[in-house]
């Protein structure tokens, strides 16, 4: 989950470590039903191949959008941040330099500046 940048310096490490021991505190049935959930909403499942996507109701989000995401994510890679942020009118797109799917604990600053910038053009 995190990028390879933040993952090889000691802060990425202890992040790692963290993030793993509160995943193996979360009881098994929880979680396993949560990995059903994100596989569910990914359409990963047999037969979901023929359902309609939520990609086709992004044009109907009349809402200001900021949509974040890591350079080096690689589970919600950016170019699925690029769909999103094409099909909503006038989304905001930024894609993060050397962090991965966990931006907001690799760059807290800069996330939380990116935020505050978006929230002070409301």
């Amino acid at each position: 989950l995190f990028g390879r940048s933040f993952f090889s310096t000691p802060q990425g490490q202890a992040a790692a470590a963290a993030t793993t021991a509160a995943i193996r505190s979360n009881d098994k049935d929880t979680y396993l039903e949560h990995l059903t959930a994100v596989l569910k909403f990914g359409r990963c499942e047999p037969g979901q191949d023929r359902s309609d996507t939520f990609t086709k109701r992004l044009s109907s989000i009349r809402k200001p959008t900021l949509l974040m995401v890591g350079e080096e994510d690689v589970l919600t890679v950016p170019a699925f941040s690029r769909l999103l942020a094409e099909g909503i009118q006038g989304a905001k797109l930024v894609v993060q330099p050397r962090a991965g799917h966990l931006n907001l604990i690799e760059q807290p600053e800069d996330s939380a500046q990116l935020i505050l910038d978006f929230l002070s053009t409301l």
